[in-house]
């Protein structure tokens, strides 16, 4: 399982302006640095980008919600695109399991 965490330092987020590209125009976005914890030993420092700085997350742990995955082609389950990924609280995510682990 793909757990986010937020640290208390990283509750902040940095601005950052993509330039105009073609006909799409110059675009701020705010960048939040993130830990991955992908099991075992693997912590990968990243950042996720927001288009508001209202959107931030605060301290705490994350994953993924089961709508940020579609099943492809061959019958796998895959990430479905950045934009359409929904990062939800960990503890919401392991709720509807709770009752069967006790």
């Amino acid at each position: 399982m793909l757990v986010i965490e937020v640290a208390p330092e990283d509750v902040k987020v940095t601005t950052r302006i993509i330039p105009a590209r073609g006909d799409n125009p110059a675009r701020t976005v705010y960048d939040q640095t993130v830990l991955f914890r992908m099991g075992g030993r693997s912590i990968i420092e990243s950042r996720l980008s927001h288009d508001s700085e209202n959107d931030r997350l605060e301290a705490g742990l994350y994953t993924l919600d089961g709508s940020s995955y579609q099943i492809n082609n061959f019958g796998g389950a895959e990430l479905k695109k950045g934009y359409q990924q929904t990062i939800i609280p960990l503890k919401q995510a392991i709720a509807p399991f709770m009752n069967s682990l006790k």
